[in-house]
This record gives C-alpha cells, structure tokens and sequence, in this order.
C-alpha cells in the first residue's frame, strides 16, 4: 500500500493503529506553517470544558495516547478547515448527491473524534446515517446540527483561558 500511495504522489504513508510518535514525527515534516486557534496556543488546554458534550479533552488525549502536543497541532490541523468541509457538504446536499454527503460526513466523523468535539461527532454520524439512507429532508436537518455543532466546539475551544 505504501509504495502505490508513494507512486500516486504521496508524500508518505502511515498505518493504523496510529503510533503517536511517527505522527508527531510525519506533522512537523510536512504540516505547513500556520497559525492555530487560540485555544491551541494558549496552553491551557489540559482545563475541562464546562461541557464535555462539546469538548471532551480526556477523550481527545486518550484517544492520542496523552500528546497534548499532537491535540494542539491536531486541533490547528483539523478544525480551521472545518468550514471548507461543511461548504462541501452544504453543496452536495444542494446537488442532491447524497453519496458524497455520506462520504464527507464519514470523515468529518472521525476528525471531530479525534478533536474531542462529542456532540460534534455524533452529530456528523447522523448525517452520516441519514446520508446513506438516501433521506434528502433528513439529512438537512442533520447537515445543520453539524453545523451548529461544529460552531459550538469552534467556540469553545477558541473561549478556553489564555496563558498568563
């Protein structure tokens, strides 16, 4: 599988499970430099979130093997595109192409996973669901739960104190 990627133009390849070390490693190679959110910057991430429904950072560490610098990084990586994303899912909903609706949601799923956003996460596995379904109004609806998930874990990670 790796050397296919390779030949296909990627840059390199990594496996699951996902060790956490040749992550940190394959981040600092080929993530561009970039500013990341304030939350992420501010040091003060290891502070719970007044909702773990929105924010659940224990989850996101765990899930990261405790890197508190790979959650920051993760966090810059993954949520600041997040209106890209949610653009593209708004036009396939719109070209009612659901299938790549589902497709989008499926990943958006497990980077929202990744990040601790809870709700966020369940919400794109709904929409997911209802995707797949083929149901057009349902996924609608679930489209703008994501989205106001989404907006919900962008505010809170954004609103977490600053370092002193």
């Amino acid at each position: 599988d790796r050397e296919r990627g390779i030949a296909a133009g990627m840059d390199d390849y990594l496996t699951k499970p996902i060790e956490t070390e040749r992550l940190l490693t394959m981040l600092e190679r080929f993530a561009p430099e970039r500013s990341t959110p304030a939350a992420a910057t501010s040091g003060e991430l290891g502070e719970r979130s007044a909702d773990p429904e929105v924010y659940d950072e224990a989850a996101a560490l765990r899930f990261l093997s405790g890197a508190r610098e790979l959650l920051t990084e993760a966090i810059g990586l993954h949520l600041s595109p997040a209106a890209g994303w949610l653009a593209r899912m708004r036009g396939a909903l719109e070209a009612n192409d659901l299938p790549e609706l589902a497709r989008q949601a499926h990943r958006a799923k497990s980077e929202l996973a990744l990040l601790g956003g809870t709700r966020a996460a369940e919400a794109a596995q709904q929409l997911h669901r209802v995707a797949t379904s083929n149901a057009q109004e349902l996924s609608a609806t679930a489209l703008g739960r994501l989205e106001r998930a989404v907006a919900e874990l962008h505010d809170e990670l954004h609103q977490r104190p600053r370092a002193a």
